[in-house]
């Protein structure tokens, strides 16, 4: 079952399964659990709040068969779920780039990959040792707005207007790395400046000057 649940004003997705009693002993929850994020993450573009894992036939329903999303909800939030498992999306926290990585005038492939490591590490709330480059960023919890905002932080880091789509084009911190690497910042256009002895051929009332006014034997 999916359904929604409010928290700071904002709409969460719930997920809620029940395991087959014969997977109980065997279960793997974290590749469960990974496999269901991604799953969303791929065909629905949502991030996932919380997981439940059930005990078989756990989940409300009615008489009929249907799933009561309502009842599941306040179990749910009363803590009532008889869970085999659960996982929860860490508290996103905010972070300035700056205090990550020194921004140098130079700035190398390994040190964009460290400041997108460590810019998911503490939103995600886990060691940066746990952060698996080639994942997407939603499988940490970056939903639109904060991969729109972590394209802003980075582009402001690195000095470069960055398009606020990135995140989506290179959806990974391997894609990404890479694209920032590669790509150039797009130089500024310099004013064409006029040769200095351009001024030189105008006399200071705009006339030609007296020395190149053509003689016609006079």
């Amino acid at each position: 079952a999916a359904f929604s649940v409010e928290k700071k004003g904002e709409e969460r997705l719930l997920i809620v399964q029940e395991v087959q009693r014969t997977w109980l002993r065997k279960l793997d929850t974290e590749a469960v659990f990974d496999a269901i994020r991604e799953a969303v993450s791929d065909r629905h573009e949502l991030v996932v709040h919380a997981i439940v894992l059930l005990r078989p036939t756990r989940l409300p329903k009615t008489s009929s068969g249907k799933v009561q999303r309502r009842a599941c909800q306040a179990k749910f939030l009363a803590g009532e779920l008889d869970a085999v498992a659960e996982w929860r999306q860490p508290e996103v926290r905010e972070i300035m780039p700056s205090k990550l990585i020194p921004s140098p005038l130079d700035v190398t492939r390994d040190l964009i990959r460290d400041w997108l490591i460590d810019k998911i590490a503490q939103s995600a709330g886990i060691p940066p040792a746990e952060i698996d480059r080639e994942r997407p960023f939603a499988h940490y919890g970056l939903d639109s707005v904060a991969a729109v905002s972590m394209s802003e932080e980075i582009g402001e880091w690195l000095g470069r207007r960055l398009p606020s789509a990135v995140a989506y084009d290179y959806p990974t911190i391997d894609a990404l790395t890479r694209y920032l690497a590669e790509s150039q910042a797009p130089e500024s256009p310099t004013e064409k400046r006029k040769p200095d002895n351009e001024q030189e051929n105008l006399d200071q009332d705009g006339e030609t000057p007296a020395f190149f006014t053509p003689d016609f034997g006079k």
